[in-house]
């Protein structure tokens, strides 16, 4: 009889960020990965918006042509009082 196939798994390559999934009841952990998913989409937005106003300085007459110009200031701005909100 032959033996069951063996799953080969990938382990992660080296300097991969684990990230901490928390299964709690405790409500001030749970309140702790809250705060780490809504501060990961800030900065993930934020880097965004900083490609973006790069991307802008780069070719300017582009952003102007699609009338984007004044579009990136005003996304900025809102996900900044978008995320004051869950300031404490």
């Amino acid at each position: 009889m032959l033996p069951p196939p063996r799953i080969a798994r990938a382990k992660p390559a080296l300097g991969t960020p684990i990230i901490p999934v928390i299964h709690s009841s405790d409500p001030t952990q749970r309140e702790c990965g809250q705060t780490l998913i809504v501060a990961t989409l800030k900065s993930a937005i934020d880097a965004a918006g900083g490609a973006l106003k790069t991307f802008r300085l780069i070719f300017p007459e582009r952003f102007a042509m699609m009338g984007m110009d004044g579009e990136i200031d005003r996304l900025v701005g809102d996900t900044s009082a978008l995320f004051k909100k869950y300031v404490r």
